[in-house]
């Protein structure tokens, strides 16, 4: 299935690009967008990222035939528009619960911030599923919210951000530049693992044992992994039963020398570009309104 999705959103950027690629066409029309490939009414949420892609650029195709530019646009109106709106918040809100979590796994930044970007596609689309444009607006607009500090722990979702006016940052990435990742239990990194020095920040540390100070910190705007409601390590986080609460700010490492690794703190904190660009993409939306 993900290699389908795959060929299909490659095919859809590729027949946009060069309308005399038949089998570009032949693939991205032949992909079953009506039921977001068997997920519509199911397993398919707003934070899907291949699929949307591939809905993207055949709704940009100005070549796209119309049933499969209808087929599209009935699926985004359900899927993305009306799949957010059906976990509205306060907070922005996405799929998932006190007994599952769904969308608050591994890498939850990431959903966070296609929620919003997929709503803001929508919009720029003109595929608003009833609601009035400023409705969809809004609700995009909570996510990007969530990640800068508009949630349930206060915490923005991005890294050493005081020089530039954040509060309540992060201040440990699981990260082999910017935290110490040797033994098990074992904390800091002189250089950017921890508080800066010179930084005010009443609330740190925001765990009691999470309070290691550096020169730097970590470099700003790193985007750390997000609320785990699926974490399995054996470190105590704010709350294990509440998604949006299972976030730690910490990082440590492990002696892989065949024990268990108790703290599995990269489930949490370690970033990567999967979680960067989503959040970037979500920004840029905001950048000129």
């Amino acid at each position: 299935a993900s290699e389908r999705r795959l060929r299909a959103a490659a095919a859809a950027a590729v027949a946009r690009m060069d309308d005399s690629i038949a089998s570009a066409r032949t693939i991205a029309d032949g992909f079953a967008w009506s039921t977001w490939d068997g997920m519509r009414g199911g397993a398919a949420t707003p934070s899907e990222s291949v699929i949307a892609a591939g809905a993207w650029h055949s709704l940009a195709d100005p070549n796209v035939t119309a049933s499969t530019a209808s087929a599209i646009r009935d699926a985004v109106a359900d899927v993305m528009v009306g799949g957010a709106f059906d976990q509205a918040g306060p907070y922005g809100g996405m799929f998932g619960g006190p007994g599952n979590g769904w969308d608050w796994s591994w890498g939850s930044s990431r959903s966070q911030s296609m929620y919003g970007a997929n709503l803001m596609m929508a919009v720029h689309f003109g595929v608003l599923g009833g609601h009035a444009e400023a409705e969809v607006v809004e609700l995009a607009e909570r996510h990007l919210h969530f990640m800068l500090g508009l949630n349930p722990l206060d915490m923005l979702y991005l890294t050493n951000m005081a020089a530039y006016g954040g509060e309540h940052s992060s201040f440990h990435v699981y990260h082999a530049w910017f935290s110490y990742t040797a033994g098990d239990g074992d904390h800091g990194n002189a250089d950017y693992d921890g508080l800066p020095s010179g930084v005010d920040e009443p609330l740190y540390p925001y765990y009691p044992d999470d309070d290691s100070t550096s020169t730097y910190g970590p470099a700003p705007g790193i985007v750390p992994g997000g609320p785990n409601f699926y974490y399995s390590g054996a470190y105590t986080i704010p709350n294990r039963e509440r998604p949006s609460y299972a976030y730690r700010d910490f990082s440590v490492g492990c002696d892989w020398d065949g024990a268990s690794c108790r703290a599995s703190s990269w489930e949490i904190t370690e970033p990567s570009q999967s979680y960067q660009g989503p959040f970037v993409l979500l920004v840029s939306f905001f950048m000129s309104r």
